[in-house]
């Protein structure tokens, strides 16, 4: 884990070394805390930056009288979602005040998701420079740090497609120590695995797994106890039972003892679900068919393309054999249900 003992101040935004991954690296170390320093898209994508101020560059090494500084930060940005709305940039100015010194950076400029494509993480990181030059009257130009300048103001503007042009305050918060090796799921015939490994653990409360269907309306499936404070290899793992048919997206959650909590990335498993797996062969035919289905039990209705049923039973066979060779050519439907759900697959008889 990159140990940090410096402050990371965490807003939401874009751009500069772009990595698409689906759990980065980067953004586990640094641990990002949606907290209250991430703005979420009205188009349903989050943006989310740490950053924290490294060094002051002072204009001349001379400053008898004063001089003019800006200050380097790095900074960690991920964008994360789908965007339902326009292509577009998301536009972020940071400002870093140090005592009353307000310091910009202008034009840190990212793209959202592209509309239409599926949900996706990409993460930025660099350092870069404020360019406002502000001047202060003291001189200790060859000295001067961050903490002796007293930058501790974080604010910021930021807009974008689903994010209104707007100020917003921020604070420079520690980082949540949580060494986080790996998140990932599985899918095991109807259920989902999910596993996650600690390389270190301090404060650590409890974890919590969260599931949503659209990667943004996350519900709580369960908690976990953490390890406290800890410094070895520690697994976790969780079985959801009945995951959301299709994709199923998941993330992780620590909090930490006094509140403070912590998102990991989202990630996205598919699991189909049995009742899906429909196979009819041959397809077209002459009404001599083969239905495939794992589901026993099931409720199994042929309609014809006026919505009309022609055929009502269970599934009492992987495998079902039909004769409706009596039937007119044209599409017909079969509809295969069951508690959880319903599918219905298209077939074509051609005498």
């Amino acid at each position: 884990m990159l140990k940090r003992s410096d402050l990371i101040a965490e807003i939401t935004l874009s751009n500069m070394k772009k990595i698409n991954i689906l759990i980065p690296i980067i953004a586990l170390l640094f641990s990002l805390n949606l907290n209250a320093q991430s703005i979420v898209s009205s188009c349903g994508y989050t943006v989310s930056i740490s950053y924290n101020p490294v060094a002051i560059v002072p204009s001349s090494s001379s400053c008898l009288w004063g001089y003019n500084f800006n200050i380097s930060f790095n900074y960690l940005i991920t964008v994360q979602g789908i965007n339902t709305c326009w292509n577009g940039s998301v536009i972020l100015q940071p400002r870093i005040t140090c005592s009353t010194l307000p310091n910009y950076f202008y034009g840190l400029n990212i793209l959202a998701p592209t509309v239409g494509a599926p949900f996706s993480t990409t993460t930025y990181s660099g350092t870069i420079t404020t360019t406002t030059n502000s001047w202060t009257a003291l001189t200790n130009c060859a000295t001067a740090t961050p903490s002796s300048m007293g930058c501790t103001g974080c604010s910021y503007s930021a807009s974008g497609p689903g994010i209104p042009n707007n100020n917003y305050a921020c604070s420079f918060v520690a980082g949540l120590p949580i060494e986080l090796v790996s998140f990932t799921g599985n899918c095991n015939s109807k259920s989902v695995s999910l596993n996650w490994t600690t390389a270190s653990e301090i404060n650590n409360d409890y974890f919590t797994i969260e599931r949503a269907q659209d990667a943004i309306n996350f519900k709580e499936l369960r908690k976990f106890d953490g390890a406290a404070n800890n410094n070895r290899t520690i697994n976790y793992s969780f079985i959801d039972p009945e995951p959301l048919t299709g994709t199923s997206y998941y993330r992780l959650k620590q909090t930490d003892f006094d509140g403070q909590f912590n998102y990991f990335n989202t990630i996205a498993v598919t699991c189909q679900g049995k009742i899906g797996e429909i196979y009819i062969y041959p397809n077209p035919n002459n009404g001599s068919f083969i239905i495939e289905a794992a589901e026993l039990n099931a409720d199994i209705t042929i309609l014809n393309s006026l919505g009309e049923k022609i055929i009502h039973q269970k599934n009492s066979s992987k495998k079902t054999e039909f004769n409706l060779s009596y039937l007119s050519n044209g599409i017909y439907f079969i509809q295969m249900s069951s508690a959880k759900e319903s599918v219905t697959r298209k077939f074509s008889i051609n005498q």
